[in-house]
Order: C-alpha cells, then structure tokens, then sequence
C-alpha cells in the first residue's frame, strides 16, 4: 500500500485515493463535446452541422484539433486552431457546464474521510481548475493533472501512474472513476480499480462490455452508499 494514513472501503475494496475524469465524469459536458467542433469550424465559415465528422472521443484535444485540420482544411497552425478551439472551451467551462447531480457531495464526502484525490483529464488545466473552482469542489482536490502535462492520452497509463504517485499510493489501492471505455481499459491493465460512471443506458452498456469495471453506476448517490 502507499504511504495515506486513510484506508476506506468501496464494496469490498480497500481505498486511500481516487482518480476521477472530468468530462462525462464530474461534469456533464456532452451537449458541449456535440456541439464544440460545429461552433469552431463555424468560426472558419464551414457550416456543416449533422454532416460534421467530428474527432474520436479518444483522441486528445490537440489531436482532435489536427483531424479537423486535415479534414477542413482549416487556416493556421495547429498551434493557433488549438488556442482557438480552447478559447471556446474555457467560456463553456468558466460559465456554463454543469457538474453531474450528486458529483460536489460525494467530493466533499470523500475528502471529509480523508480520501486524497485529483483529476485525470485530456481538457486544458486551466479551465479544469475554473471549473472546478466555479462549482466549489477544486479545494478538496491535491492536483489536477492532464494528458497534456504527460505527454500521453489515456490510450497508456501514464496519466494513471503519475497521478497515484502524486498522491502517494498504489494501484491496488487507488479507485479510478471514468466514463470512457478506452480509458477504463487503459486503468484496468495499469492495475487500477475501476469504478465505470455510466449516466445514461448507452455509456452503462459500452462499459459493462470492457469487462474492465469492478463496478458500473448510474449516479454518485450509488457510489456514496457503498464507501464506508
């Protein structure tokens, strides 16, 4: 085990520290992630709308930025798209999108019992940490850390890695929550476990097909019932 001095249980899991995803995850981001590439291109004068072919969700941003490149053929470096594409996420995200019900109540629970915790995310740390800060909950978090600052999306376990470290444990002891099925795979085979958030009958049933979740929700008033 790591070296916390809070030992919780999830289930019959023995916890000290939790990974938790932004996008999907804490924040209910799907109508933006829909919507962001059509509100960009349009800034460009490429109206597409159900037409668009959009980035893969797992792909980073920076990478999803270079697809819409090549598609589009859009004006710029891939450095100036990005800043672009982020000017528009930082205002969605300092304003707008909402955390999931029962997210801030289950972060503050999990700091009260002195669970560490921190963010794993492919979205810039910048507009990470407003929005955490917005929504009240970044003072309960050790860290944000993102695919950018690895080096590496969640297709590798790096981001996994460096956040355990970070908070001074171990996989076997450190819970991952993520409503990806990409990067619950990835956490998986890293040693993590994984608890899949699935906030809707789709995202619940591609989980449960990864065969990667110790255990799959549909709400954090589940998960708070089972910490003890």
């Amino acid at each position: 085990m790591g070296f916390n001095e809070s030992y919780h249980r999830f289930a019959d899991m023995v916890f000290d520290a939790a990974i938790f995803d932004l996008d999907g995850t804490l924040f209910d981001s799907s109508a933006l992630w829909k919507d962001l590439p059509v509100d960009f291109l349009r800034m460009y004068g490429i109206v597409m709308g159900e037409a668009l072919e959009r980035p893969s969700e797992t792909q980073s941003i920076r990478e999803g930025i270079r697809f819409l490149k090549a598609k589009y053929n859009l004006p710029g470096s891939e450095e100036e798209l990005l800043l672009a594409y982020y000017q528009l996420l930082r205002a969605n995200y300092q304003e707008r999108v909402p955390m999931m019900p029962g997210a801030a109540q289950l972060l503050q629970s999990l700091h009260e019992k002195g669970i560490h915790l921190c963010v794993a995310t492919a979205a810039e740390k910048e507009m990470t940490e407003a929005a955490l800060a917005r929504c009240g909950v970044l003072q309960w978090m050790d860290f944000v850390l993102t695919e950018d600052e690895v080096g590496a999306s969640k297709r590798y376990p790096d981001i996994y890695l460096q956040a355990a470290r970070r908070l001074g444990t171990d996989p076997e002891t450190c819970l991952v929550f993520d409503d990806a099925p990409h990067a619950v795979e990835t956490a998986h085979g890293a040693g993590f476990t994984v608890c899949g958030v699935g906030m809707d009958a789709e995202t619940t049933q591609r989980l449960r097909e990864t065969q990667c979740c110790y255990k799959v929700v549909g709400s954090f008033q589940e998960i708070m019932d089972m910490i003890k």
